[in-house]
């Protein structure tokens, strides 16, 4: 059974008519259970999977129907195809049938109501490692203190119904943690409230709340987060942005990569907080004059396999030395082809040393400049050669060979991994404010 689309010139309308497709069918038919397996079975032709319409209490059993969806241009759909499965050969379904006929009018309706989503609203907490974000309001979303460390996280996405809410909602939400993370150097994570399970596990302490949209006065901060009493505070330019990732269809190229460095910096904050967030200062004790004794306990929100992540620190550092790779493609000029080879000259460790130079405001032959040149060559060697990062130094250190070291002994590392994180947080920031 083929069911004809039209109307659709875009990826975005192509993604909006599939996701009006499923809430139509589940209106239709229940919560349909998928089995997705997408393949390009032949040209033009990308089946889906599989959906199981027996989810709802009926009379009837009805088939497990295959989907598949053809396109004479890549990206924008030009027909729906629904077959039965008999056994493991698909079989064609009569439109006259009753599963074609409703079948049809599903497809019917979704042809007249793809292009208008309805607006839901979604709210949810977020916490992030020691403080609360402070209120922000914007048109998309709004943030409000909850309890130190939880934040209330108030999104609006466009959707069709509760289930392609839900599932933009996750997606759109990621982004904008994505985006909080570079704002404050920290690492955020969405929270499940049940049972009162927040309120029990973590203490509400009532302190003064700053007024909505306080907005960061020193846009070149690095060190610590910027805060208006006990409260992280964001700079004017990521609420405009996290307003454009949830109101616009489509991001500008530029925005896109930027949300895609983004994303590499918070995973690597994740990984870095393995190391330098697993313990909490629970108090100090004076020995004498000179010494004190300060007391840690392990943070109980990370689990025990913590202790078994020794690698986290080379994710950590590939992740950052990431963030700037990719961040720094944006306004930089297309590579020259090799006049005797053809091929794209990329030049990536001198675009990411004059990026490193602007966006840290350096002098030409600053001594960062070579440091990020010689760790970005560890990177490449750690990914593509499995050559291991340098490690720090820490006593006793046992000097050896190293013959894929550059000085042919055992190196230590030069770039602390917090250092790094302050100077590519810093870059992402900088670069925002460039790029809106």
């Amino acid at each position: 059974m083929m069911l004809n689309v039209g109307g659709i010139s875009n990826l975005t309308e192509s993604n909006n008519f599939l996701r009006a497709l499923w809430a139509g069918l589940r209106l239709e038919f229940g919560n349909c259970g998928w089995n997705y397996v997408p393949y390009k079975e032949e040209h033009g032709v990308i089946v889906l999977g599989f959906i199981d319409l027996n989810q709802a209490e009926r009379k009837r059993i009805l088939p497990t129907v295959r989907v598949s969806i053809m396109y004479k241009q890549k990206k924008i759909v030009d027909k729906v195809r629904f077959q039965e499965m008999q056994g493991s050969q698909p079989v064609e379904i009569d439109e006259t049938s009753e599963l074609g006929s409703q079948l049809k009018n599903v497809a019917e309706k979704v042809r007249e109501c793809f292009v208008n989503p309805k607006k839901m609203t979604f709210r949810t907490s977020i916490s992030s490692l020691r403080r609360s974000l402070a209120p922000y309001s914007a048109p998309w979303f709004k943030i409000l203190p909850s309890q130190t460390p939880i934040s209330k996280l108030e999104i609006t996405v466009r959707a069709f119904d509760e289930v392609d809410a839900k599932s933009e909602f996750l997606r759109l939400s990621s982004h904008v943690l994505d985006v909080l993370s570079v704002e404050t150097n920290s690492f955020f994570w969405l929270l499940e409230e049940r049972h009162g399970e927040v309120e029990e596990h973590y203490k509400i302490e009532k302190v003064d709340i700053p007024e909505a949209n306080c907005f960061v006065s020193d846009e070149r901060w690095m060190e610590d987060a910027p805060s208006k009493g006990r409260y992280l505070i964001l700079s004017e330019q990521a609420i405009q942005f996290i307003n454009n990732i949830l109101s616009k269809d489509i991001l500008e190229k530029n925005e896109q990569i930027f949300l895609n460095a983004c994303h590499h910096f918070h995973l690597g904050r994740a990984q870095d907080a393995l190391l330098h967030d697993r313990l909490i200062c629970v108090g100090e004790k004076e020995v004498d004059d000179r010494l004190k004794t300060i007391f840690f306990k392990e943070d109980e929100r990370f689990p025990p396999l913590v202790r078994f992540s020794a690698g986290c620190a080379e994710m950590a550092n590939v992740l950052y030395m990431s963030a700037i790779e990719v961040s720094s493609t944006i306004g930089f000029d297309k590579p020259k082809r090799c006049k005797e080879c053809g091929q794209e000259q990329y030049k990536i460790s001198a675009r990411i040393v004059s990026h490193v130079r602007k966006y840290l405001e350096l002098e030409e032959g600053h001594f960062l400049l070579g440091k990020f040149k010689d760790y970005y060559a560890k990177r490449s060697k750690y990914l593509h050669a499995g050559i291991i990062f340098p490690k720090a130094y820490t006593s006793p250190m046992i000097p050896r060979l190293d013959v894929s070291s550059d000085s042919g002994a055992i190196e230590v590392s030069t770039a602390f991994l917090m250092n790094l994180r302050e100077w590519t947080g810093c870059m992402l920031r900088g670069q925002l404010k460039k790029l809106l």
